[in-house]
Formats: C-alpha cells, structure tokens, sequence
C-alpha cells in the first residue's frame, strides 16, 4: 500500500471485509504468502506456519494462517 495510504484504516477494513466474507463460506482458516507488512497482518492474528526459502535466491517467503471467528 502506498505510504500516504498506511495507517488510514483501509488496509484494516478490507482485510475485514475479506474475512467476513470467508466466514460466510464456512471457511474456517485463512492463509497468505507475502513478504510485505508482517506487522500488519501479525497485528490482526495472522501466525507464520511455514517459510519458502530461496525464492527468489536469498530471500524467504512467511506463509501466514489465522483461524477465523465469527465475530461477537
């Protein structure tokens, strides 16, 4: 996200939004890959299960769950 953009709330309400609407699929877990804004996504409950290695070379790539709950 842009950084005039961060700390405005989007980034919080889409990722609610997102999760509301998994929720309404009856999923129950929700998982990402990215090497981008760890902090927002621990923030929101998100723990890393796994890390791919060397891709690209050097690198490392955290796959992230969260277990979801309806809210209330």
């Amino acid at each position: 996200m842009a950084a005039d953009r961060r700390r405005d709330g989007v980034g919080t309400r889409l990722l609610n939004h997102i999760e509301a609407f998994a929720l309404e699929q009856n999923a129950v877990i929700a998982r990402l890959r990215t090497v981008e804004a760890r902090d927002f996504y621990e923030k929101h409950g998100y723990t890393v299960y796994g890390v791919l290695e060397d891709r690209p070379i050097g690198t490392e790539l955290p796959h992230k769950k969260k277990r979801l709950q309806p809210a209330g």
